[in-house]
Order: C-alpha cells, then sequence, then structure tokens
C-alpha cells in the first residue's frame, strides 16, 4: 500500500541524508509513493483475497528484478546470464503451477498435524531467512497464534532449549544450492531426535533428509536467489488452511480488542515526525 507511517519518514530521513530512493509500491499517492525521488509502481491484477500473498511475492519479484540489472550493470555476469536470470522466471512460475496440486495435497496433510500445536518455529539460512519471517508473520495474521523465525545458525543455539517439543510446529527451508545446506541438513535431524512435528521445505528430494520429516518439494531454480519468489507459498497454503479448520479470521477479523486495526490504522494514521539532528 505505502500507507505506513514509517515508511515515509525512513524515505525522507534517507533523502535527507544525502540518498538516492526508490519506492516499490502499487499507490504513487501514498506516503511511500508521494515521498521517494523514483517510484517503480506495481500493479496486481485483482484475485480472490489471500492478504499479504501475491503482494508479497511481486515485491520479492521486483527487488530480484532490481538486483539482476544492477548486477548486470556493474559487471558481474554477462548480459546473457542477466537474460537467462530474467527469462527462468516465467518457467518457474510454470513449474509452479504444474506442482501445485502435490504441493497442495502436503499442505492440506501438514495442517492437520500442526492444528493442535501451541506454537510455530520457522528455520532458514541466507536468503531463505526472508521466507522464514514471512512465515512467523502469517501465523499471527492467519491464526494468531506464537510464532518465532529465526536464522537456522541460530536455532541451534537457542530455539531447541524450549520445552514441550512436541507441541511446537517447526518449519525449515532447505534449497539443496545453498552453501547452508550440510548445517541445515544437521538442524533438520535435531529437530527430529526432539521430536518436534516437522515440515521441511525443499527444492528436492534427498536422502540427507531424515526419513522422520515431512516433505514439501517445490521447483528447483537454475539460480538460488529466484526460489525466495515461491519458497513461501507452502506455508500460505498451511495457514488457510488451518483459518479453516480452526475457524479463525485473518488479523482476528479486526473486530473486539483488535478493531483498532481496521484498515490498517494503526499503522497509516500514526503521527509522522521529522527528528532533526545538529
Amino acid at each position: 500500500s505505502g500507507q505506513v507511517a514509517r515508511i515515509g519518514e525512513a524515505i525522507n530521513r534517507c533523502k535527507k541524508a544525502g540518498a538516492f530512493t526508490l519506492g516499490i509500491t502499487g499507490n504513487r499517492e501514498s506516503v511511500l509513493g508521494t515521498s521517494a525521488e523514483r517510484i517503480l509502481k506495481l500493479d496486481i491484477p485483482k484475485f480472490e483475497s489471500a492478504p499479504g500473498t501475491r503482494t508479497y511475492m511481486v515485491c520479492v519479484m521486483a527487488l530480484y528484478l532490481l538486483a539482476i540489472r544492477i548486477g548486470e550493470v556493474r559487471g558481474r555476469y554477462t548480459m546473457d546470464v542477466a537474460t537467462s536470470m530474467r527469462e527462468e522466471i516465467p518457467l518457474l512460475a510454470d513449474k509452479l503451477e504444474e506442482m501445485m496440486p502435490s504441493i497442495d495435497d502436503k499442505a492440506y496433510e501438514i495442517a492437520n498435524k500442526f492444528k493442535d500445536k501451541d506454537a510455530f518455529d520457522f528455520l532458514g539460512s541466507g536468503f531463505e531467512y526472508a521466507a522464514a519471517w514471512f512465515s512467523a508473520a502469517k501465523v499471527f495474521e492467519a491464526i494468531g497464534a506464537r510464532a518465532m523465525h529465526t536464522n537456522t545458525e541460530e536455532w541451534l543455539h537457542l530455539n531447541f532449549f524450549m520445552k514441550n517439543p512436541e507441541k511446537i510446529a517447526t518449519m525449515i527451508y532447505s534449497a539443496s544450492d545453498n552453501k547452508a545446506y550440510s548445517r541445515t541438513v544437521e538442524a533438520i535431524n535435531y529437530a527430529v531426535q526432539l521430536n518436534r512435528p516437522l515440515c521441511v521445505v525443499a527444492d528436492e528430494k534427498s536422502e540427507d533428509y531424515n526419513e522422520k520429516a515431512d516433505l514439501i518439494i517445490i521447483p528447483k531454480a537454475k539460480y538460488i536467489l529466484a526460489e525466495a519468489m515461491y519458497q513461501f507459498v507452502p506455508v500460505c497454503l498451511i495457514m488457510g488452511y488451518l483459518m479453516s479448520m480452526l475457524g479463525e479470521k485473518s488479523g482476528r477479523g479486526n473486530e473486539g480488542p483488535w478493531e483498532f486495526s481496521r484498515g490498517a490504522a494503526c499503522v497509516r494514521q500514526s503521527k509522522i515526525i521529522y527528528i532533526d539532528e545538529e
């Protein structure tokens, strides 16, 4: 939406410091749209309501395309490689569509296993951390349960200490070409040893994965960062099913004590303050 008050403050603070500012939004008249020096306007076709799902994907795609172009201009790779990166995007969309029935079936199965759990834990390394962060947010929005997101390495320092592990639904993102892959496999084995209900979102089947872990397989990308555009899809399906199973409304329906969040008023109507520094 570009309407969050803090975004307007941040953009103006960056401009004051001499930074070039680019706003990625679907609303030119928003706080972001009127504050940034340049706007990359994203028009998303109307579709069935799925709060924050397609908008997140489009934002990630926009950032990915910007990164490809910056790398191309800076000579990090050839124009042919940059073109190949761009051309892979619609091909991956086709692969995702082809695999969606199996992903959806598995998501429903996982939702049935997770529906009576007390809390959720999401792990990812490198670019996968974005999917873990997004997943925890979806739990809050969809079913209002307790959730955490953490780097896989950090999980092995702290999160595994949590009591009653059998009541903590755990999802681990594991791209086979991620340089942290071996550490991710170790975390999977430890989660199984803890008897945690476990789902691994991977881009290929592997004997490395503990047979007691449930797997959801997504398309494998030639250029690994492209997986950030759809790695989060399984959790959206799982949370959708959990909402139905548990009789929940997205964002608690903005009703009762949550009424102040209706129309995102709590983040859009906050007072904007520009701090002057000497």
